[in-house]
């Protein structure tokens, strides 16, 4: 009888003949790689918890308050107009995921990536504990229905349906600061609608990709799997099967065999249901679990493990690695660039920003006063500082006659804060030319000059 993980290469281990999916019950293992992955899980989703209930200098770790358009990332203080720096900070990203996989593979994917690390760290063990191993999950399935069966079922996605409003709720607190977030959830949700269909959506999103559609988003949806082909050469290091050594692998009719046993443990095991032994694949997210499934079986048939192993297809066939390769120069190259341009932009914008608004419908109104005509310019300053020192902040103009004239007398401006202050330009209407004119704002802190902007002041033509 053939085995049934013994598929067509072109053939997907997830998908029928009919094109219908299979719903995959990867085996339990245990080893080495095994309690690395756990260590790294459980310190990503500690950090993806706890970060926004963290502050520095008074301020969420990590929040991008989008309705005020501000963005607090590690003590840094960024504003709406500092977007540019947000692209920055994501292609530094992106760049790194590349660099990462050029060197060691898809270990995004197996060890970082949210998706595996979610389903692998909770929801399968949760899974384990009230179906019970795979063996046993995928004979419940196969039982007509029951009350023992309705009662598993309605156990676990009750407990997956907890899990995620937990990973939602910390989702949104990164984007809602965390004393709202807790007044919102305190509160009646038609209180703030907008919010609550979002975490029901998001909740929803979770709770069906963690819970049911797992694997097939890794072969369907995610664009990064169908992009390694571009990222890997033959120097990356990837989760390789040693033909060399394993093969010709135990067979019905061959005696002589290599170290391959042929008993489909790396298969059984794999979350994609792929079989390692036909070399990289797009649906390897390289979770090493058949690496621990295969050395397992050599410690039980006596022989060196490692014949699934982190190694490079150079290494594999030619017997050495090339390190430093064209690839990983310009991927050095161009990340340090964009790491250079994003470090010199966040120290130039720790020096005062000011930018001059308009601060009525208005233009201009005229002030009498007696015999005496004047016209008077709203506007609006709005100060943005990072720097640590606390600045007192005062303002002349580079024009005599005019009178700067503001509400606040004492404008102080301190370390991650944005200041908006109301300032009014008084003057006669002789100081125009033809309606308009351009003069300089000369911004002091302590007497000492700061920044100067350009204003227009308007009046009757």
């Amino acid at each position: 009888m053939k085995n049934p993980h013994e598929l067509h290469e072109e053939r997907l281990a997830t998908t029928e003949s009919d094109g219908s999916r299979i719903y995959l019950y990867p085996e339990e293992v245990s080893g080495k790689w095994y309690k690395y992955r756990s260590i790294v899980y459980f310190i990503l989703i500690s950090l993806y918890l706890i970060l926004p209930w963290t502050k520095i200098n008074g301020e969420q770790s990590f929040l991008i308050d989008i309705g005020a358009r501000e963005f607090f990332i590690f003590g840094a203080h960024f504003y709406a107009h500092d977007i540019p720096l947000l692209f920055i900070v994501l292609a530094i990203f992106i760049l790194s995921i590349g660099f990462l996989t050029a060197v060691f593979g898809r270990v995004w994917c197996g060890w970082a990536c949210p998706q595996t690390v979610f389903i692998e760290a909770i929801f399968r063990r949760i899974e384990t504990i009230i179906e019970g191993n795979s063996r046993k999950r995928m004979h419940l399935d196969e039982r007509p229905l029951n009350p023992e069966k309705i009662m598993r079922k309605i156990i676990k996605w009750s407990l997956f349906l907890v899990v995620s409003l937990i990973i939602s709720h910390s989702f949104l607190a990164y984007f809602v600061r965390t004393e709202e977030l807790i007044n919102i959830v305190q509160n009646n949700p038609e209180a703030n609608y907008n919010l609550f269909v979002s975490m029901l959506v998001i909740s929803g999103i979770f709770l069906m990709d963690f819970g049911w559609f797992r694997e097939q988003f890794c072969i369907i949806a995610c664009p990064y799997g169908r992009m390694q082909s571009v990222l890997l050469d033959k120097d990356s290091l990837v989760v390789s099967y040693d033909s060399n050594r394993g093969e010709p692998r135990k067979s019905s009719d061959n005696e002589n065999y290599a170290d391959c046993v042929n008993c489909y443990k790396c298969v059984a095991v794999c979350p994609t249901g792929i079989d390692i032994r036909r070399g990289t694949q797009l649906e390897c997210i390289h979770c090493t679990r058949c690496i621990d499934a295969c050395d397992e079986i050599m410690d039980h048939i006596k022989k060196t493990k490692g014949l699934i192993r982190y190694s490079t297809e150079r290494q594999l066939h030619e017997g050495n690695s090339k390190v430093i390769r064209p690839r990983i120069i310009i991927y050095s190259i161009v990340l340090l660039l964009f790491t250079f341009i994003g470090s010199y932009l966040i120290y130039q914008s720790k020096n005062v920003r000011v930018l001059f608004l308009r601060g009525t419908r208005s233009p201009y109104q005229i002030v009498v006063n007696g015999v005496d005509e004047k016209i008077v310019n709203h506007y609006k300053a709005e100060f943005f500082y990072r720097n640590s020192k606390i600045l007192n902040l005062s303002f002349k103009t580079n024009i005599q006659g005019v009178e700067i004239i503001s509400p606040v007398k004492n404008i102080v401006l301190q370390s991650s804060r944005k200041k908006m202050v109301h300032i009014f330009f008084k003057f006669k209407r002789d100081m125009l030319n033809s309606g308009s004119r351009k003069i300089k704002v000369i911004i002091y802190d302590d007497g000492k000059e700061l920044i100067s902007r350009e204003v227009t002041l308007v009046g009757p033509y």
